[in-house]
């Protein structure tokens, strides 16, 4: 078996990882935490967060085009992610059907639904 070396991550790449890993993991665990807790304005406490920690990372990493390879990655991660079952906000007009073997997201159509029940 041979192996093939490839090609190494560029530092705006690495970068990016680091800012989004650490914005998914904020948005993943504090999210949840809020979320299962019930507090009033949770989202606004999470934009305040993540726009703080994307603020601190552009003063220290002043590279174009960084935050949007992080945002990326930050939804890449959050799509994955075992607190991925209140997919509302990352999916519009969709439902989510949990089965024993599977996670299926349905899409509709919400104007042959509401003529359904009309």
């Amino acid at each position: 078996m041979q192996i093939i070396p490839g090609k190494p991550l560029s530092q705006k790449w690495l970068k990016a990882a680091v800012i989004g890993s650490i914005w998914a993991s904020v948005e993943i665990i504090l999210g949840s935490f809020l979320h299962n807790l019930k507090i009033p304005f949770s989202g606004m406490i999470l934009s305040f967060i993540s726009v703080w920690l994307l603020i601190s990372f552009l003063q220290l990493w002043k590279e174009n085009s960084i935050i949007l390879r992080a945002g990326i990655i930050c939804a890449l991660m959050k799509s994955i992610s075992p607190s991925a079952l209140i997919l509302g906000p990352m999916i519009k007009d969709g439902w989510i059907v949990l089965n024993e073997k599977d996670l299926r997201i349905v899409k509709y159509d919400a104007l042959r639904e509401i003529s359904r029940k009309g």
